[in-house]
Parts: structure tokens; sequence; C-alpha cells
């Protein structure tokens, strides 16, 4: 099951400054167990979007809870406190993209990758009507020529520095543009933030995981610039989107929790690669009420192919997160692979 909050008391009678203080320390330190004594495991995920599809449909199906483990999960806005919790134990896994390993790799902290939640690109752009139809851009037009004529524009992804950004910072360096100088890319929040934002025209472009842009679709505020999810940038066909990270040493320390959260994602996995698209929107769309049924199914088929079935990390998709973060000037040497990713840990 998930955790609920807990709460404690202290009796009345015992009105001993001293002992009371001792009794609070004493609390702190006691183990962090839930009904029926199971382990609860703190996981941090990047943001709340379907790009964690496998981990929704885990959860949903009580996957977690069929390995004796009671699930914490913690949802940032955007990549970065997700990875600082990590790296300071504040939470022993991390769901969060491929990227967020590499920047924490280039900061001189190795954190460890064992499990593929989602093996490809499906960070979606889209730009507002009226700034397409300003700058003559129209969805006939090549990839190539749309992002070309971006130049002027503001480009609204989830954090500074997080992978939506790093998807935008990309694509205008593949046109040619150059961020603070022919495009500005900001850093406006979570999805509904960024819909609100496009509406009122304070960005044109947003940069985003699904269901969002496709939200932005549906409600006829913007076009599609670049389609991700659907292929659209050869480029980004081979990228290992996201990835569930750990801390080398709490692997070393619980091999067989890594096991149990890993059996648990991995069933995720396969259920969606199994089950049609509409059983799959049906079991997450608890987790996503507000995003209507036609666009939460258009986005489950979507990234439904970006699923592996059996959660493993292959080479080629770490090589093009790689090249991104190399173009972006953020990985200036080659990628010890090896070190940073393993399969050990998955079902066999």
């Amino acid at each position: 099951m998930e955790k609920r909050s807990r709460s404690s008391f202290v009796p009345k009678a015992w009105k001993s400054k001293w002992f009371i203080c001792l009794l609070l320390v004493f609390l702190l330190l006691v183990p962090n167990l839930s009904s029926g004594a199971q382990p609860t495991i703190r996981i941090a995920q990047a943001v709340d979007a379907l790009a964690f599809l496998p981990i929704y449909v885990a959860r949903a199906n009580g996957y977690f809870n069929d390995e004796g483990i009671t699930l914490e999960l913690i949802i940032v806005q955007g990549g970065g406190p997700d990875l600082q919790a990590l790296i300071a134990g504040s939470v022993d896994f991390d769901a969060t993209s491929t990227g967020g390993l590499l920047r924490a790799f280039g900061g001189g902290i190795e954190l460890l990758g064992v499990h593929n939640v989602v093996g490809k690109c499906i960070i979606d752009l889209v730009i507002r009507k009226e700034t397409a139809g300003r700058l003559g851009i129209t969805p006939a037009m090549p990839v190539q020529e749309r992002l070309k004529r971006i130049k002027g524009t503001i480009i609204g992804a989830s954090r500074v520095g997080s992978l939506t950004y790093q998807i935008a910072y990309f694509l205008a360096k593949e046109a040619g543009l150059e961020q603070g100088k022919d495009v500005t890319i900001l850093g406006v929040g979570g999805g509904d933030s960024a819909l609100a934002a496009l509406k009122t025209g304070k960005i044109d472009v947003m940069s985003y995981a699904p269901p969002f842009p496709q939200v932005a679709l549906k409600d006829g505020d913007a076009i599609s610039l670049v389609a991700n999810s659907h292929g659209e940038y050869p480029k980004l066909n081979s990228f290992l989107q996201n990835v569930l990270l750990t801390r080398p040493d709490y692997a070393k320390k619980s091999p067989d929790m890594v096991r149990r959260i890993l059996r648990a994602m991995v069933h995720g996995n396969r259920w969606v690669a199994e089950h049609d698209a509409k059983d799959v929107a049906k079991v997450v769309t608890k987790f996503f009420k507000n995003t209507p049924a036609d666009v939460l199914l258009n986005t489950v088929e979507a990234i439904k192919p970006a699923v592996v079935p059996d959660g493993r990390l292959t080479l080629d998709g770490l090589k093009g997160v790689e090249e991104v973060y190399r173009v972006n000037g953020i990985i200036k040497k080659p990628v010890p692979w090896d070190r940073l990713v393993t399969n050990e840990f998955l079902p066999q």
C-alpha cells in the first residue's frame, strides 16, 4: 500500500521537559514502519506526468504491496530537487530523466541506474497558435524549418536544467539558435502552470512530457512544433528518457530491497506492454482526473511503445542521451556507463 501520514502524542502525565526531549529523540530514531510491519520505501519522482507510466500502473495495480513494500512517493515539479533528495539520503530511489544521472556524474557524484522506465524521448514541443501564425509556422512544414522560425520566442520548460529544458535547448541549437540570444528558455513549473502561461501568452512554446502538450492541442491553444512522442525528430529516436536511480551504497547494502522494487516496476512495464491502450488509460485515470479521456488515451497510445517490457537499460538509448548532453555542453568526456548503470537487479 502507499503510505499515509502518521501522528504521535506525549501523555500529559509526562511533564518533565528532559523526559520529553529524550522521548522525541527516541521517536525520530524508531524505524519508519507501517501496517503489517512492511518496510516503507521512499521514491522521488521528477514530475507528475505520464512519462512515468509504468510507475502509475504499478501503484494502481498494487505491485509494490505485492512485494511487501509500503511505497511513499514524493513528486516534485521538475528534475533537480529529486536528485538532491536521493544524494542526501532523504529518499531511497529516484524516478527521473537519464540526464539527471549525467548531471550528477558531471558534478562528481556517481549514482546508479537500475531500471528503464521509458525507453524513448517523449518530450513534445507545441507552439501557441497566434505565435505560429505570426512566424508563418505550419504543421505541413519540415520539422527543421519549423524550428528555424522560432527565433525570438519564449520557451517554457518545467525547470532550468531539467530534461524538458535540455530537449528544448538541444533542438534550438540544432536549428542554429542560441539560448539567451535567439530564444529564451524559462523554467515555469508543473504542466498546469505551463498550460496557463501558454494560454495567456507568457510563453510561446512549451516543452513538456505528456499529457500537457496534448491538452494544449486539444484545447486549440497550440499546434505541434516537434512531436518527439511520434518519432518526428530522428536524432531523438534512440534516447532512453527515464530511469530509476539509487545510490551505489544503498544497492550494496540492500540488494534484496532493490530487487523487490524492480520486480514491482517490471511488473508495471510488462502490464503496460501486454494490455490495450484503453485498458492502460482506464487503470491510470485516477491519477489524471483533470485530463480529458480522449487526451489521456492518445497520450497512453504515444507512450506505450516506449515502455520496455523487461525494464533493461540499453547502451544505444544511453548513448543517445549522452549525445544530447554533450551537444548542450554538460558532458565533456565519454561516460563510463558500466559504472553508472546495471541490469543485475532486474528479474531474470
